[in-house]
């Protein structure tokens, strides 16, 4: 029997659950169904590194219990995937058989990791970090190599020595399972496909920085390279690459990526791009449908340039606007609220502090130009778009986080600030 609500929420992460609540505060009486392919309530995924680390518990991982969702009267179902839609018939099937019955649907449903077919080669040994059980995996899989027990040829006895882990890919991901292993006592390899780290987004100057920070742990890098095969063995993962290079790995970690959820977009032909095309309402090209959170591609209202979204801000954001704006009447448009929001991410990396701010990428008639603290390891990079900033990635330089976003938002004309710009002593807050 079909299950009727005002409300349908395709996804339960932070875009899909600060969507719902929305609408709850803003309509008290309509139904709403959360609909979420994992069995879990709402966790941060943005803190799975330091709970797979071990400096956070579980507990301090969750977001919302049981009694939030019923008390704010929304049916939750977890570990429910929404395998078809049709908007005809305002009509949604899940893949255990569940229907549901909606006047408005919104797809929050994310994305997943990109397929890596190598893993097929040694499944028991690859790590990915996405989910929370993929993080109880990986806390698994770094107990059980944390020391591994060999064969000394020499000696011909056995002995023990430290875990080793391969990490697959060059991204914030990347940067993420680096500090899990490292600080857990791996030996640790990445490999990259490009010429340098971060290569769309740094110079040669900035990626030697990371690459010295690397280096100086004792971080083997391998660059313009990829793993062509893997094979389990007794020894450990057997990694080969596309250059020959052939690595021994107890743990292969990849973090190559996200693919969109894009499958029931497809299926109601609603516009996309590398994600569902929204416009600054959360609205996408059919009515009483919005989208928000990973799988969406908007306008960026500051760079001027299509954007895929990337950040945990961002995604609740676009669930508080879309969320207003689906508990609006029939007739409502003019009290609709827009997303208005400068991206932003901020990690800790090996002691350092990253932030990447705005559209922080090389790129057509983009300009850009960096400043150095060497000192004080201080590394930033601005990002100008006819003379108006538009992103900035900054290393250990969290004071110039405010301004940045100052001046991203004033789109003002910097053309005459580039001397302040890459002047270690000017004070950006004077700009």
């Amino acid at each position: 029997m079909a299950e009727r609500y005002n409300y349908l929420i395709i996804g339960g992460g932070i875009a899909g659950t600060t969507a719902a609540e929305t609408i709850r505060s803003k309509d008290g009486i309509g139904s709403i169904a959360l609909v979420e392919a994992e069995p879990n309530f709402l966790y941060s995924r943005v803190a799975l590194p330091d709970f797979t680390a071990g400096n956070i518990p579980a507990d301090k991982l969750m977001l919302r219990r049981l009694a939030d969702y019923e008390s704010a009267k929304i049916d939750l179902y977890l570990g429910e995937r929404v395998e078809s839609l049709d908007l005809g018939a305002t009509e949604a099937r899940t893949a255990s058989g569940k229907v549901f019955i909606f006047s408005k649907v919104l797809l929050a449903g994310g994305g997943y990791p990109r397929f890596w077919p190598q893993e097929e080669g040694a499944p028991s040994r690859v790590a990915r970090l996405r989910t929370m059980q993929d993080a109880r995996r990986m806390q698994e899989l770094i107990e059980k190599y944390r020391e591994v027990e060999w064969m000394n040829p020499q000696l011909g006895i056995e002995e023990k020595r430290r875990g080793k882990v391969l990490v697959v890919g060059g991204g914030l991901n990347a940067l993420d399972l680096v500090d899990i292993f490292y600080n857990a006592g791996f030996e640790v390899t990445v490999i990259l496909r490009k010429r340098r780290f971060w290569e769309e987004r740094l110079d040669e100057k900035g990626s030697a920085i990371f690459e010295d920070l690397w280096k100086s742990r004792g971080i083997e890098i391998i660059f313009e390279s990829e793993v062509k095969v893997i094979a389990d063995t007794p020894d450990g993962a057997r990694v080969l690459t596309d250059k020959g290079d052939k690595i021994i790995a107890d743990i292969v970690a990849v973090g190559v990526g996200l693919e969109r959820n894009l499958e029931l977009a497809k299926s109601c032909a609603l516009m996309y791009g590398a994600g569902i095309r929204v416009n600054e309402f959360m609205e996408t090209s059919r009515k009483n449908v919005w989208a928000v959170g990973d799988a969406v591609e908007y306008s960026d209202l500051y760079s001027g340039t299509d954007k895929l979204s990337g950040s945990w801000s961002e995604s609740f954001m676009q669930g508080k606007v879309a969320g207003h704006n689906m508990a609006l009447n029939e007739g409502g448009e003019d009290k609709r609220v827009q997303f208005d929001t400068v991206f932003s991410y901020a990690v800790t990396h090996l002691k350092n502090q990253i932030a990447l701010v705005g559209r922080a990428e090389e790129g057509a008639n983009i300009e850009a130009v960096a400043r150095f603290r060497e000192m004080q390891g201080g590394y930033s990079r601005f990002f100008l778009k006819n003379g108006i900033m538009i992103g900035a990635i900054l290393l250990n330089g969290q004071e110039y986080l405010g301004t940045v976003m100052r001046l991203i938002r004033e789109k003002r004309d910097l053309s005459m600030h580039k001397n302040n710009l890459t002047s270690p002593d000017f004070d950006l807050s004077k700009i």
